[in-house]
C-alpha cells in the first residue's frame, strides 16, 4: 500500500502553488503540526504563493488524519468565518 502511494505521488505532481497564485480572496491555511502525509513545511511554503497573504493556523499536536479531533480545528474555521 505504501509503495502504491509513493508511485502515485511520483506520477502525479501536486503543484498547488500554481493554483493559488491568483487567489485574491481571504484564505485560511490550516496545518496539522504533526502531519505525517504532507509535511507542515509545505503548507508554510504554499502560503508564499497566494496573491493575498492567507491566514495560517497550525493545529498543535494534530496529524493528517486526526486534525478534526482537535478543538482548535473548528475554532480556527469559526474564527476565520466571522
Amino acid at each position: 500500500m505504501l509503495l502504491k502511494r509513493f508511485c502515485y505521488g511520483l506520477k502525479n505532481k501536486f503543484e498547488s502553488w500554481r493554483k493559488v497564485e491568483n487567489i485574491n480572496a481571504d484564505s485560511l491555511l490550516v496545518i496539522a503540526e504533526q502531519d505525517e502525509v504532507i509535511a507542515p513545511k509545505y503548507g508554510h511554503n504554499l502560503a508564499k504563493y497566494f496573491a493575498t497573504k492567507p491566514k495560517l493556523n497550525v493545529i498543535v499536536g494534530a496529524g493528517h488524519n486526526n486534525i478534526a479531533e482537535f478543538s482548535a480545528y473548528p475554532q480556527a474555521l469559526a474564527e476565520f468565518m466571522q
